[in-house]
């Protein structure tokens, strides 16, 4: 049975991929990379946010930035996006619980909170 979340990141991908020209997206996230992410965290990605990641690394649609998980040739071995978002507004005094997904332009983060999984693995998100 496939949950709500994923049915709905699975159309969030066909759209995507519908609408090309008006996304950016990185493609392909290797799953070392979110393994990676997960590690530097301390946390695990819910499977429809894995899911997403893997198929965008990370996604500018719409005006919206959607962050996930890449590294840059000037930044090296830096995980940017998900984690590093996280681990700088943990920083901040962020709970370790909360998976950073999202800015909202105002200073505002839209997180995963890991500490309160659903029965189907996925996290409830918040701001």
């Amino acid at each position: 049975m496939t949950s709500r979340a994923m049915e709905a990141v699975e159309k969030l991908i066909t759209l995507v991929h519908a609408n090309e020209d008006e996304a950016n997206h990185l493609g392909a996230c290797d799953s070392r990379l979110i393994e990676a992410a997960e590690h530097a965290m301390g946390l695990t990605f819910p499977p429809s946010y894995r899911r997403f990641v893997e198929e965008f690394g990370s996604l500018d649609i719409a005006a919206e930035d959607f962050l996930g998980v890449y590294k840059t040739p000037a930044g090296g071995d830096t995980l940017w996006g998900s984690s590093r978002e996280t681990l700088d507004a943990r920083d901040s005094g962020m709970p370790l619980e909360l998976i950073a997904v999202q800015q909202d332009g105002m200073g505002g983060i839209y997180v995963l909170d890991s500490s309160s999984p659903y029965s189907d693995g996925e996290y409830p998100a918040m701001i």
